[in-house]
């Protein structure tokens, strides 16, 4: 991978983990991040959602999350309130199986499953756990990556001399 896709991938894991926060800091909370549709903020909701989609559609495990994403953010909660609801559960639900398959970080999977907990609080509080640990799960992946392409190229380099 090049480097400006590392970049790329950082600034998007970045900006999906920070909007809520921004969302909260702007406008209070709200019932979910969804209901941030309806505030100035909707315009950032809506590329925040594609980038984060185009982010996990380049995955091969996270390709039917990023779909749903995509619906959910295409099916306004304000104009298709059941539709956009299945989407987002959908979503959530169906991350819950790339976090689940991956043996080196499947830990990752408690926090996320243990956001229910938060559900009579209010549903934001259970996205945002869930929206934290996808984008440390994802850090993490990368910096993973990062290592395994940089000892790949000193023992290419080493190869090479």
């Amino acid at each position: 991978m090049k480097k400006k896709d590392y970049v790329l991938r950082i600034l998007v894991i970045i900006l999906a983990f920070i909007f809520p926060f921004i969302c909260i800091a702007h406008e209070g909370t709200l019932e979910s991040i969804s209901q941030y549709w309806n505030t100035p903020l909707k315009p950032l909701l809506i590329t925040s959602n594609a980038a984060i989609a185009y982010f996990l559609f380049s995955l091969d495990k996270w390709k039917f999350s990023s779909i749903l994403l995509l619906l959910l953010t295409s099916f306004s909660v304000a104009d298709y309130p059941i539709l956009h609801n299945i989407f987002a559960y959908g979503f959530f639900i169906v991350c819950m199986h790339p976090l689940y398959i991956n043996n080196r970080l499947k830990l990752y999977l408690v926090p996320y499953s243990c956001s229910l907990f938060l559900a009579p609080f209010g549903f934001l509080y259970v996205e945002i756990i869930c929206v934290s640990t996808l984008c440390v799960f994802h850090a993490h992946l990368l910096y993973l990556k990062w290592n395994v392409d940089i000892n790949r190229k000193k023992i290419q380099k080493e190869l090479n001399e």
